[in-house]
């Protein structure tokens, strides 16, 4: 999951949004099912995930946060920031253009 975000080998389904889901689909295709069907295995590698996520997600806001600056600074104009953060950053619009109002401003 981790992965899916920066390596386009890791393509998540789009039915898939959690973590929880994806090792749901896992076990529903056979895959590791004598480790996923152990509730500790489980609820350490939520955990982990957890902890993971937190790490990412500060990570991921001073990414988002440095590449409007830059473009600010470089004078790109406001829908084609937006446009590149929805790529780069695979961001729906409203996400987009609030992360602009904040630190884009």
């Amino acid at each position: 999951m981790q992965r899916t975000g920066n390596d386009t080998k890791y393509v998540v389904p789009a039915n898939i949004s959690t973590v929880v889901e994806y090792l749901k689909l896992i076990l529903d295709r056979g895959i590791f099912v004598d480790l996923l069907s152990d509730k500790e295995v489980r609820d350490m590698t939520m955990a982990q995930f957890s902890r993971d996520n937190i790490l990412i997600y500060q990570g991921r806001e001073e990414g988002i946060k440095a590449f409007i600056l830059d473009k600010v600074e470089d004078g790109v104009e406001e829908n084609i920031i937006i446009k590149k953060l929805r790529k780069h950053f695979t961001l729906d619009e409203k996400t987009a253009r609030q992360y602009y109002r904040v630190y884009g401003k």
